[in-house]
This record gives C-alpha cells, sequence and structure tokens, in this order.
C-alpha cells in the first residue's frame, strides 16, 4: 500500500504535465511521441489462424548497434511507454540488451510490456529473469502478456501449434516462480473472434485460478501488419455477436469503478451495437510511433511507411510536414473507425476528461452500461 501511494505522488508532476501538454500545447506546436512499438522481427513460431506473419518468414532484423543509432535520435527522449513485440518477439535471444538500449536514451521510460505466445521454454528461461531484474532496478513497470487464446485443443487449434496449450501452462508456472523473486505483471491476453467466443468463460475463470488479470482483446483487421484483411474466421455471426455483448457487459458489471478496462470494452460493446465513430482515446494518433526490423516507421498499424529510420533520422520523419498532413489524415479519415486497443490506457491518463465521465456517470447510474459493486472482481493488467 505504502509503495502505492508512493508511485501515486512520485506521478503527480507528470501527471499535471500531461494534461497541460494535451489540451493546450498539442494545439499550437507537434508534440514529441510519448509511446512506441518496436517489432523485432516479422517471423513466428506458431501458425496462428487470424494472423499471416508467421506466412512472411522475414529476413529482416535490426542489431543492437543499429538499435543505438536508431534511438540516439533526441525524438525517443521522452518515449514513456514501450511495447517490445513482433512476430514473435523470444525468437531474439538479445532482447535484454535491446531493453537496456532503449532506456539508455529514453530515460523516461515508465512501462515496458512484451507479448508472448510463450512457447520457447529455453528463451523465456534466459531472457525474461533478465529483464525483470533490469526493470525492477530501474523502477520500469515490466507486464509480459501471454497470449492464450482457449483451453487445450482450442488453443492449439488456433495457434496452429499441437501442445502449445500445455506448454503455456508449463511456462506461466515458471514465470510466477520468477514474480516470487523479481516483482513483474503478467496478463493472460486472448484475442477473441469466432473460434474461441465459446471459451471466453471458461478463460475467465482459468485466470481467476491463476490468480492473472485478463484483457479480453476483440482480434483486429490490419492487412499492412497482420495481413488478415481477407480472413474470414475473424468474422462474427450475429448470434456470435449478442453472445460477446452479453459476456463484456458482464465484465463491466463486475469490474472496479475506476477500472480502466470497463472503459474498453464499453467501446467495444457501443461499436457492435451500432456506433459508428470510436470514441476511445488513442496514443498514436498524435504521439506515437512505431518501428519495423526493416527500419520502415510508421505511426502507427493503420499507418503507411512514413520514411525509412536507415536513411533518414526519426526526427525528420516525424517532423516532416508532408507526414504530419498524413498523419492528420489518417485521425480523421481512419481512426474513427479503428478498433484496436492501442495502450488506450495510456491516453485515459494523458486525456482525463472523457474516463472521468464515464466513471461518474456510471457511479450515478446514468450511463447504460452500469457498475455495481463487484464481489472479489480481479484488477486490471492495464492499471499496473
Amino acid at each position: 500500500m505504502a509503495m502505492r501511494v508512493a508511485q501515486v505522488i512520485r506521478e503527480i508532476p507528470s501527471v499535471a504535465r500531461d494534461l497541460y501538454e494535451n489540451h493546450v500545447t498539442k494545439h499550437f506546436k507537434v508534440i514529441a511521441p510519448t509511446v512506441l512499438h518496436v517489432n523485432v522481427n516479422l517471423r513466428c513460431n506458431t501458425n496462428c489462424v487470424m494472423c499471416s506473419i508467421w506466412e512472411l518468414k522475414s529476413p529482416h532484423a535490426l542489431g543492437i548497434a543499429q538499435f543505438e543509432t536508431i534511438f540516439s535520435d533526441q525524438v525517443y527522449r521522452r518515449i514513456e511507454y514501450i511495447i517490445l513485440a513482433g512476430g514473435e518477439p523470444t525468437l531474439r535471444n538479445d532482447l535484454a540488451e535491446i531493453v537496456e538500449v532503449m532506456h539508455k536514451h529514453m530515460p523516461r521510460l515508465k512501462k515496458l510490456m512484451i507479448p508472448s505466445n510463450i512457447i520457447n521454454r529455453n528463451s523465456i528461461e534466459k531472457q525474461y529473469p533478465q529483464i525483470a531484474r533490469y526493470c525492477a532496478e530501474h523502477r520500469i513497470r515490466l507486464t509480459l502478456g501471454v497470449s492464450l487464446d482457449g483451453i487445450a485443443e482450442t488453443h492449439d487449434k488456433i495457434r496452429g501449434v499441437k501442445g502449445a496449450f500445455e506448454k503455456v501452462m508449463g511456462n506461466i508456472a515458471f514465470m510466477k516462480e520468477l514474480q516470487k523473486k523479481t516483482p513483474f505483471n503478467m496478463s493472460i491476453d486472448p484475442t477473441i473472434f469466432s473460434m474461441n467466443l465459446h471459451e471466453m468463460q471458461k478463460l475467465n475463470d482459468l485466470a481467476k485460478r491463476l490468480d492473472m488479470p485478463i484483457t479480453f482483446q476483440i482480434a483486429a483487421v490490419a492487412n499492412d501488419y497482420y495481413h488478415n484483411g481477407d480472413m474470414d474466421v475473424l468474422k462474427i455471426d450475429n448470434r456470435g455477436r449478442l453472445r460477446l455483448i452479453e459476456f463484456l457487459k458482464r465484465r463491466i458489471e463486475e469490474s472496479s469503478l475506476l477500472d480502466a478496462l470497463a472503459y474498453y470494452y464499453a467501446e467495444v460493446v457501443e461499436n457492435m451495437e451500432g456506433a459508428s465513430a470510436r470514441g476511445l482515446p488513442c496514443p498514436f494518433a498524435d504521439q506515437g510511433l512505431l518501428l519495423n526490423p526493416d527500419g520502415s516507421l510508421q505511426y502507427c498499424h493503420n499507418s503507411r511507411p512514413i520514411g525509412n529510420v536507415l536513411e533518414t533520422s526519426s526526427s525528420q520523419l516525424y517532423h516532416a510536414p508532408e507526414n504530419i498532413a498524413y498523419r492528420d489524415k489518417v485521425r480523421n479519415e481512419t481512426c474513427p473507425s479503428c478498433r484496436m486497443s492501442c495502450l488506450f490506457f495510456v491516453s485515459l491518463r494523458k486525456e482525463v476528461l472523457p474516463f472521468l465521465s464515464f466513471v461518474i456517470k456510471r457511479m450515478f447510474g446514468i450511463h447504460r452500461l452500469k457498475w455495481r459493486k463487484p464481489k472479489g472482481s480481479q484488477p486490471s493488467a492495464m492499471q499496473a
């Protein structure tokens, strides 16, 4: 409890700065990026049915020296939140070195998230303890995400790997033992679509038994990234849509009043019930970057590459007038229909008023997705 209070007190100056920059400064100048998504590879050791990255077999991968040069650019100095992903990040054996290089050039780094299918036990045993110790020593909040999409055979079929579920459960046990020695957060992050709608409650029950937070993420279509624009398996029929809506409504009711995850679920429900425009804020809309293993730089998954950092500096690419104009176009034309969660909890901190409005409406029963005092519900990994 004392650590929580101390953490809140430390955050007050940065929260005040965020509020000023996001409600005043951004109307007069371009805000430096604060969120960064780094794809360390575009290779994978599973054959997922909802994503085609594994088919790319991309040879591209930036080396440590290249990361050192790229991140020495001043545009990265104010990065606070990083997603270290792929492909499958654990296929690299230098993740700990990458983390150190990033932190060296990003002194404001607060939180690091590494999503993984966690079936590569050798890599996890070697690298996760190093990363966890480094983050604990430097007060970086680490969340290791577990991509678990179903129980037993369902998960194996979705991931296209026989025995994947058994490997995941064994590695969760290893990671929970690691947590006893070095503090970090761990969450279950299933991707929900037509093949696992029937197991959402089972996954929720499993998370409770494991005493782990769980975030149900609705499968997103991002053809330039997942290469899944024409996959029929992602389509949810009307019966499945109603099932998902009712399940998420229960999650909203049972969540704590200040749980940011309830805000995301409410957005999903509104969308599935016909809302035309996105109400969920997204930090990538005006202060984010996405770096690919070939050096190409994007504003987000829905952005085309704005250049290559191996040829032009990140600062030049980020601030180029033609790229800023393009980002404004994406924000106006693409963002309203985008349903990706995209670190929205960061935006709720930086643009807190929509979330406060949601909380107040739930508290007084004005919002139709009401809140009731939960019976021992779990905190969201997003709040950690």
